[in-house]
């Protein structure tokens, strides 16, 4: 079956938003919900269509039906599944896109406004992304329908009853585990297992011929690019075997779908660039400068041989700029080319709630902390410590003795310097300073965007050292 040259681009489009729509989700969450696996099966699905939608099969009213039932028990139940289904994605990339440029769109005057206004119109948004999701491949389905474009298929009226006892099954797990978000891990195991075999249920129970050439080569892809991102997210030891191995194996990948074998010395300049590139987290300045560029020219060797012997420019250049430059990335989970002014020291794990991944980086001046896009504390500091693992909050030593800072707020909170910052109370500590001691009270619960649920620097002693909570009711009596 002959495909037209916009049908082809165009399920190239309709792949590459849903694969960011499933990096969106693993993003928003690298620790993971019971329920998040569950909730990255709407981009799955949503592939697994566009492909029906390419070959004009008739089974892609299974998707379609599967979909259709998910946006409506997402946006009629518990508010958290459409939050993070339909309106986190666009927040991430608005964060996420702006910050590779050095610009801000979401800043922390505006983040508490968007955050809330976006949250109040998820339903809206949902609805509009529903647009995209399931009517569109709705209206394609039956136009096609209409003018008979569909290829035929021929199913005994048992295979079709079976079939349709299988989508209601997966249909009412699917209302259940939405529409009140449950935290279950069983629920969201069991629908992923009756998911799972769902191609092969609907291509006849057979395996051949299941996923052509281009679809296998797709899956695979994306498998290996969502294990990089998902290892990447939240910074495992594991995450350095991927940037070395994967954009070897995705260069192979890619050469097996153009129909053509990879030459060994191919594989062994990739391999040799790769560990340029994981060498660079290590050095700054001017030395990471060159060696991110000898990495970026031993890779684009390979490309251009590809290149010129199959003549596909345009293809080549795009692979060249997703397994040169995004995939080691991905796999690292953080932008190296941001901040060439410091370098790697370890993971900053010790905040049990870092959002955008924060690490310890040492410059020539000292130890600051970036995230995965910027420095957010400058490296010039000589000891950075947390103070609490669920608090934003930790001292940084500098010549002149200790201040306290705001990881999430990325502030000061106070130009004043310390000699000693002692425990005194689980939500508090002393500041003790040669010009008088003052007192560090923290919330029981931080927020950013109410200034009673963040931390104070007070000259009185917080009362029997109570949270800082009880100390503003205090206060307020």
């Amino acid at each position: 079956m002959e495909h037209s040259k916009f049908s082809k681009k165009l399920l190239v489009a309709d792949l590459s938003v849903c694969c960011i729509w499933l990096l969106c989700l693993i993003n928003s969450n690298p620790n993971g919900y019971g329920v998040l696996p569950m909730l990255c099966m709407m981009p799955l699905l949503r592939m697994w269509l566009s492909f029906l939608i390419y070959r004009r099969s008739r089974m892609a009213l299974a998707p379609i039906v599967m979909l259709c039932l998910m946006t409506i028990g997402s946006l009629a139940g518990h508010a958290h599944p459409a939050f993070t289904l339909y309106v986190d994605p666009w927040l991430t990339l608005l964060r996420v896109v702006p910050a590779f440029f050095g610009e801000h769109v979401i800043t922390a005057e505006n983040m508490s406004d968007i955050w809330f206004g976006s949250s109040d119109h998820r339903v809206l948004i949902g609805l509009m992304d529903s647009i995209w999701i399931v009517l569109v491949p709705l209206g394609i389905y039956v136009w096609r329908c209409i003018r008979k474009e569909h290829l035929p298929q021929e199913r005994s009226l048992r295979q079709r009853t079976g079939i349709c006892l299988y989508v209601i099954s997966i249909i009412l797990i699917e209302a259940l585990v939405i529409t009140h978000f449950y935290y279950s891990h069983v629920s969201a195991f069991i629908l992923c297992m009756l998911l799972m075999p769902a191609p092969m249920i609907f291509n006849g129970g057979k395996i051949e011929g299941m996923l052509t050439k281009g679809e296998m080569a797709f899956v695979a892809a994306l498998l290996l690019l969502a294990v990089s991102y998902a290892l990447g997210v939240s910074y495992s030891e594991g995450a350095i075997i991927t940037a070395a191995v994967f954009p070897c194996v995705s260069f192979a990948l890619f050469c097996w779908t153009m129909g053509r074998n990879i030459r060994y010395a191919d594989a062994a300049l990739i391999l040799v660039a790769s560990f340029l590139f994981i060498f660079s987290q290590y050095v700054i300045d001017m030395f990471r400068i060159i060696i991110l560029l000898m990495s970026l020219g031993l890779m684009a060797v390979p490309f251009m041989r590809f290149a010129f012997s199959t003549r596909k420019v345009t293809t080549t250049i795009a692979a060249y700029v997703m397994i040169a430059v995004f995939l080691p990335m991905f796999c690292i989970g953080y932008n190296p080319y941001s901040v060439l002014e410091a370098r790697k020291i370890r993971h900053f794990d010790e905040y049990e709630y870092s959002y955008n991944g924060l690490m310890l980086v040492k410059g020539r001046d000292g130890i600051g902390i970036r995230d995965r896009y910027e420095l957010i504390l400058p490296a010039e500091y000589c000891d950075v410590e947390l103070l609490k693992s669920h608090k934003p909050y930790c001292k940084v030593e500098t010549q002149d003795g200790w201040q306290i800072y705001d990881i999430v707020k990325q502030e000061l909170l106070s130009e004043d310097v310390f000699t000693a910052v002692v425990p005194y109370g689980e939500f508090s500590f002393l500041l003790q300073s040669d010009t008088g001691d003052k007192y560090l009270i923290m919330p029981s619960s931080y927020c950013r965007f109410n200034d009673k649920k963040t931390a104070v620097i007070s000259k009185q002693p917080p009362t029997c050292m109570i949270s800082r909570e009880r100390y503003h009711q205090t206060n307020d009596d």
